[in-house]
């Protein structure tokens, strides 16, 4: 490697321990007028430690300004705290993963130039003692398979609609913790290992009984979704369950004929005042599941409707039904328009076997820190209805 006979090399673990050598031997105007990152020696490609490398020469110093600086996030924060549920989460990984997001936030796009300069191939310095071309061939050929694989799932959680915070939230994961612990792991299992830590699961409750309310805008599926729950709970488990809804008779048909087979309970509260003597009337029952009358974010009159019935019954649970493929700006204004009526408790997916990318609704939950219930698929009411997964979330989020 030439140098300028007017510059001066200096080799180190990082600029910031290089530079107090710099100042004492050149001066505070010293200048950098060149600087690598590379790999300095190792055997075989292996055990290289990180190095940079300046050139530097006497002159005027001009500091280039950097990332804000970032609170270190406490992987630890929160642990084994109890949800209010009787349910003790596992919340160091999704602790850390929410400082990211929220580190995320505000500076995406500079985070986006950092993540794409952190990929660029790195220059293999030459170490002391010459190392040949040779042995340094794997540690580069793992350099650019690496970088191939982050773009690759980079592209792929951008293309499923996730939104961007949590796509360099995840990437950052992998990046500052996974990748060093199972360095020769796909890129891509890393990222959903990574994604499924941020992704919250909550579909069950401890208490003797409960009551679920499903809302959710038209043809997300959140009738059907209603008897699957009712046949699941009356079969398995056995609980005396009933079927609720909170439709005008004639929209409340459906929710009777998918139940009429089962040993289940139909009722039907149209009205508030309806709604809170059912709600006193169904004290019995171990599960009672309420279909609610469709809403529509630009419809209010549909909103308030709803608000009214739920403040009368008085639920435990509201859980936002949504279909799987929904985009996020979509999932976004559904959240948005019966938040401010209601409070949403936990999201359900339906419409599974329809395909399509889930990185609308999954990204939705993250962002929003709401955890999702159930996943629906199929017109069967006694199939396809699971517990949310997050393993199987991040699956279908990147395939």
């Amino acid at each position: 490697m030439s140098v300028d006979p007017g510059t001066r090399v200096y080799r180190g673990p990082s600029l910031e321990e290089l530079l107090p050598r710099i100042r004492e031997e050149l001066g505070p105007d010293a200048l950098i007028v060149r600087q690598r990152e590379g790999i300095l020696g190792g055997f075989a490609g292996f055990f290289g430690k990180r190095c940079v490398e300046v050139e530097v020469r006497q002159g005027t110093a001009r500091v280039s300004p950097s990332l804000p600086p970032r609170v270190i996030a406490d992987a630890y924060a929160g642990a084994g705290a109890d949800d209010g549920w009787g349910v003790t989460e596992q919340s160091d990984d999704r602790s850390l993963v929410q400082t990211l997001i929220a580190q995320a936030s505000p500076f995406v796009a500079e985070l986006a130039l950092a993540e794409e300069r952190a990929g660029r191939e790195p220059a293999l310095l030459d170490d002391e003692d010459g190392e040949p071309e040779e042995e340094k061939a794997p540690l580069l050929a793992r350099v650019r398979a690496t970088r191939a694989g982050a773009e690759e799932t980079a592209a792929a959680l951008r293309a499923s609609g996730l939104p961007e915070e949590v796509v360099v939230a995840t990437l950052a994961l992998v990046g500052r913790h996974l990748r060093a612990l199972e360095p020769d792991a796909a890129y891509a299992d890393l990222a959903r290992r990574a994604l499924a830590r941020t992704i919250r699961v909550r579909h069950e409750w401890r208490t003797r009984r409960r009551t679920i309310a499903l809302i959710g805008p038209p043809g997300a599926g959140k009738t059907l979704v209603a008897a699957k729950l009712c046949l699941a709970y009356a079969a398995g488990p056995g609980l005396a369950t009933v079927a609720l809804s909170l439709e005008e008779p004639r929209g409340a048909v459906r929710l009777g004929l998918l139940t009429e087979d089962a040993d289940v309970e139909l009722a039907i509260a149209p009205t508030p005042a309806v709604a809170r003597r059912a709600a006193a009337a169904l004290g019995g029952y171990d599960l009672v599941v309420a279909d609610t009358p469709a809403f529509a974010p630009a419809r209010p009159a549909s909103i308030e409707r709803l608000a009214q019935l739920l403040a009368a019954l008085k639920p435990d649970e509201v859980h936002l039904v949504l279909p799987a493929a929904t985009p996020l700006a979509a999932a976004q204004r559904a959240l948005a328009a019966a938040r401010g009526r209601v409070s949403v408790d936990r999201i359900a997916l339906t419409h599974l076997d329809l395909g399509g990318s889930l990185g609308g609704t999954v990204g939705l939950a993250i962002r929003e820190r709401r955890p999702l219930s159930f996943l629906s698929g199929g017109d069967l009411p006694r199939a396809g209805l699971r517990a949310a997964d997050p393993a199987v979330l991040a699956e279908l989020v990147l395939p």
